[in-house]
């Protein structure tokens, strides 16, 4: 991963975390997503991504909240 891929999910990392924090009633969420054992989860290509594109981690993320919610 480049260094401006790098920096692109670390800001998604951020804004997601920070809205989580500030705006959500699902604040518990985050609690639930800390406790994921990532280095369980195996890798898988994502065709659809190109240089910026998000990790693996922050799409299970948003999977994770989607059906949750």
């Amino acid at each position: 991963m480049s260094l401006h891929s790098e920096s692109n999910q670390l800001y998604f990392d951020f804004v997601y975390s920070d809205y989580f924090n500030k705006n959500s009633e699902f604040k518990y969420l985050l609690d639930l997503i800390n406790q994921i054992d990532w280095s369980a989860v195996p890798e898988f290509n994502n065709p659809r991504i190109g240089r910026t594109g998000y990790s693996r981690h922050s799409l299970l993320k948003a999977l994770f909240v989607q059906k949750v919610k």
